[in-house]
């Protein structure tokens, strides 16, 4: 696919499709927002936070000079508050997949149902191409489940969740999917997802949902620091960890994360199609600092 500006009859249709949801904060041990890892006595805000009709048009307001079709969510993590920009719209999921099939494997550690020290084969037929440590070994090394799952994150490894989905099955990961409210789809041999299911992903991922502590907190290290310092990443401060997933295709270029605020933590999915892929990192990157710029300056005097 080529990116192109888009007309601004089709960018109208978009901007008419933006919703704002601010929900009712959550209370209650059992949803109450935890700390990040490396962030020794991080919390959430102590009220919630105006994310809403403002960000909203912040964020829609840039994306009409931008190519390229846009899919937007954020949460306020500590308020649950959310913001909607076309996240009922399928795209390809690239590797973004990778983090609702790490949360898959996850769950089923903390419940005794997955074993990380499981060796798996790699054999010719989980070759890929794309990014990875594998795609430049030889097939028929072995290695835990542990090793595949962290280079599927940290290095976007395609030959090792070829080798997990082998071994775990692609339905069983939709079906996971389904059950975190996600909508998965394939079509044309390729997994869709919404922005709303990313963010869906990200909400359970931050508040732990079916995962043992160190779980979550293995999950959120490695995904903390992954080989890809652009996109969501480019947009905070240095010093704040954004633990995020991108993904790539011909036209489709996505990140999807959490940006650990020191007082105010978020979840933001970006996906994208039909934009050129230098343009869409820049427009990500721009996203990002949006938010956090909006988020940084609420509250102050």
């Amino acid at each position: 696919m080529r990116g192109g500006r888009q007309s601004r009859g089709s960018m109208g249709v978009m901007l008419a499709a933006i919703m704002v949801i601010v929900s009712a904060c959550r209370t209650g041990p059992d949803t109450a927002p935890v700390p990040g890892v490396g962030q020794a006595g991080l919390v959430a805000a102590p009220a919630p936070v105006p994310v809403g009709p403002e960000l909203a048009a912040t964020l829609s307001g840039y994306l009409q000079e931008r190519p390229g079709t846009w899919s937007v969510w954020v949460e306020d993590l500590g308020s649950g508050a959310v913001v909607e920009i076309n996240t009922e719209k399928h795209f390809p999921a690239a590797s973004t997949v990778k983090l609702p099939l790490a949360l898959m494997l996850m769950t089923g550690w903390s419940h005794g149902t997955v074993d990380l020290d499981e060796r798996l084969t790699y054999t010719a037929a989980d070759r890929a191409e794309g990014t990875g440590i594998l795609l430049h070994r030889a097939s028929g090394g072995r290695y835990s489940v542990r090793t595949l799952l962290r280079w599927a994150l940290t290095h976007s490894d395609n030959v090792a969740t070829n080798m997990l989905l082998r071994r775990y099955g692609r339905e069983r990961l939709f079906a996971y999917m389904r059950d975190l409210g996600g909508q998965p789809e394939t079509r044309a041999g390729l997994t869709h997802v919404t922005g709303r299911e990313m963010g869906l992903y990200l909400r359970a991922l931050w508040l732990g949902e079916g995962l043992t502590p160190p779980a979550r907190a293995m999950l959120l290290d490695w995904l903390a620091n992954t080989m890809f310092p652009t996109r969501l990443r480019a947009g905070v401060p240095r010093t704040v960890p954004v633990a995020h997933k991108i993904g790539t295709l011909v036209g489709a270029v996505h990140d999807v994360g959490i940006v650990m605020h020191p007082t105010r933590p978020y979840a933001l999915a970006v996906l994208s199609a039909d934009a050129p892929e230098r343009a869409a990192e820049e427009t990500i990157a721009r996203l990002s600092h949006l938010t956090w710029t909006h988020l940084e300056s609420v509250g102050r005097p």
